[in-house]
């Protein structure tokens, strides 16, 4: 599967996503009437979606994977809000005006993870 921020490829090599994980959330309003036994529940019908993955990458010397983490997170960060697509063999998912709302990377020799959280609108399928 390859992931694509804007026009940056977040897993440029062979990584594959680790930790996939998506959340739907609801906007719901409750109201509660005087001298009601139950309360009334209003679905607003809009959704929030928060997506979360990491990546693990190899760098060519420890030298790089420093540079790597200590840079990533601003490259990223200053394309948000951009549209997050997910590609692989059987089509692709795309949300778009995706905003990062975290991202941490950690380095441990030339190894690093990139740990990404989103949030965005429902997503779009395309095959």
């Amino acid at each position: 599967m390859k992931i694509y921020f804007s026009t940056l490829h977040l897993n440029g090599g062979s990584e594959s996503p680790k930790d996939v994980c998506a959340d739907a959330k609801r906007r719901t309003q409750t109201e509660y009437p005087i001298d009601a036994s139950t309360a009334k529940l209003f679905d607003r019908k809009n959704a929030r979606y928060a997506l979360s993955f990491s990546l693990e990458r190899s760098h060519e010397s420890e030298s790089e994977a420093e540079i790597f983490a200590l840079t990533h997170a601003s490259q990223v960060a200053a394309l948000s809000p951009a549209t997050l697509e997910f590609a692989g063999d059987n089509g692709s998912v795309l949300f778009s005006n995706a905003a990062l709302e975290r991202i941490k990377t950690q380095c441990d020799g030339i190894m690093t993870v990139s740990k990404y959280e989103f949030a965005a609108p429902a997503p779009e399928r395309s095959l």
